[in-house]
């Protein structure tokens, strides 16, 4: 439940809100949260924003025993208590977008958050015209420093898998018609870290899709089909091939699909006898 206030003008706006949030964590329904931003277009291709988030989240965390067994468990049962803690977070995000020309815009985003965890992201998107006739989205990423625990909104995953560390990430992906009806497209990512642990990892990811619409004839089927292969360093990865067949009427659609994967993945383990 809250509020939310926007106020258009001719080239600018701006809006406010607050209130508690609707989340998959049930223990921070009654947790405020508060934001506001500014957006302005000093030309008709130039957009400029600034966004700003504060929440306050009260967290309860089970206590842990090292104890195994019968006997730990109806120790736990007659000892374990909860212990409350909180956490603030704030961030900002200053943005920029241009329009080049209509086969080129590019978009630039700065996320600052309270005590590290500053992240750059720039995109350019477009159409390379002619007899290639390709339409393009490039993508980089750079995350300076860490970032440790937040709010749920914007912590990530942290409390499953921890602390994120500085990478860099680089997205593009490519599409082309091949007839009227049929399109491929190609995808690639790269991954680096600076730390190798569960959360963080090296890793390249590459797809090739082909997809149509209005197949078969009167029946106007559209098929998609893909392949899929990620290669994550310390002998991680997987291969993925997937296909989905549908039809679109109106104001219904119907899909079906199925896909097939095969994992890859480097285990360590453990001799140590649990301690009683």
């Amino acid at each position: 439940d809250g509020a939310y206030f926007k106020q258009k003008q001719s080239n600018w706006d701006w809006y406010v809100f607050g209130g508690t949030r609707a989340s998959f964590y049930g223990e921070v329904f009654e947790d405020p949260v508060y934001g506001a931003g500014v957006s302005v277009a000093p030309s008709s291709r130039t957009k400029l924003a600034l966004d700003m988030y504060m929440g306050h989240e009260r967290q309860y965390t089970p206590r842990h025993f090292s104890l195994h067994g019968p006997v730990a468990a109806i120790y736990r049962r007659i000892t374990a208590e909860d212990y409350e803690d909180s956490v603030d977070s704030f961030s900002a995000i200053i943005s920029v977008s241009h329009t080049v020309s209509e086969n080129l815009s590019l978009f630039g985003r700065l996320s600052l958050y309270d005590e590290g965890g500053e992240e750059v992201l720039l995109n350019a998107a477009g159409q390379i015209p002619g007899w290639l006739d390709l339409t393009y989205d490039i993508t980089y990423r750079h995350q300076f420093n860490s970032i440790g625990d937040r709010t749920n909104d914007i912590t990530g995953f942290y409390r499953t898998i921890g602390i994120y560390e500085e990478y860099d990430n680089l997205f593009i992906s490519v599409y082309r018609p091949i007839t009227e009806k049929l399109l491929v497209s190609l995808e690639t990512e790269l991954n680096f870290t600076s730390a190798e642990d569960r959360a963080n990892r090296d890793y390249q990811r590459y797809a090739a899709y082909l997809q149509g619409e209005k197949l078969f004839g009167g029946a106007e089927l559209d098929a998609r089909i893909g392949v899929e292969n990620w290669v994550v360093s310390k002998g991680g990865g997987s291969w993925a091939v997937v296909g989905e067949v549908g039809r679109r009427w109106d104001n219904i659609q119907v899909a079906l699909g199925a896909d097939y994967q095969r994992y890859r993945d480097h285990v360590i383990e453990s001799n140590e006898a649990l301690l009683l």
